[in-house]
């Protein structure tokens, strides 16, 4: 039998959080409330955590580019190294 696991059981919360956190806005850090769901930062934080490593493997790996676009509603991660 097999157990039914919760989202948050893996990517934590997927509720909306209201907190104040650093951000960078207008060419700045300022510290502000802002709203963000905790499970979609961990699996973005995830992700990136796992193209950086990839440049400890695969040495010729030289770019790691990050888009937000938010008129698009995405968040892409791309780099050079080998699959």
């Amino acid at each position: 039998m097999q157990k039914r696991c919760e989202p948050d059981t893996f990517i934590v919360s997927i509720k909306r959080k209201i907190e104040k956190q650093w951000v960078y806005e207008d060419g700045k850090i300022v510290h502000r409330k802002i709203s963000y769901v905790p499970g979609l930062y961990n699996i973005f934080d995830i992700i990136l955590v796992h193209a950086v490593e990839k440049k400890r493997r695969d040495p010729s790996m030289n770019r790691l580019r990050v888009k937000i676009d938010t008129k698009m509603n995405e968040i892409s991660i791309h780099h050079n190294g080998a699959f």
